[in-house]
């Protein structure tokens, strides 16, 4: 039987330790410090996305690198498209919930 911890940490090999968020986090400042200072959203999201680091793009690993690449890119002004509208928008559109 598989316990919790081994499901939290990737398989470890020589080069890269960590849990799976260490690891996304890692991949994306590296990318983040070869892009330069002015890059634009579009450009970011483009570097961050052919930069996945994991093998395919399924299950626990995947969740835990959507989560980190919607963090960073947040700070630019990234807006995931299913997000929640907030209370104004509904008031504005007639929708008092």
């Amino acid at each position: 039987m598989i316990s919790r911890d081994a499901l939290k940490r990737p398989g470890q090999t020589a080069q890269v330790e960590g849990t799976w968020a260490e690891r996304a986090r890692a991949t994306i400042n590296a990318v983040d410090q070869g892009l330069p200072p002015d890059a634009t959203l579009q450009q970011r999201i483009l570097a961050v996305d052919a930069a996945y680091p994991f093998i395919r793009r399924a299950h626990y690993p995947y969740q835990v690198w959507c989560r980190v690449r919607r963090n960073y890119l947040s700070k630019f002004g990234y807006v995931p498209q299913n997000a929640a509208r907030g209370p104004l928008l509904r008031i504005m559109e007639g929708k008092s919930r």
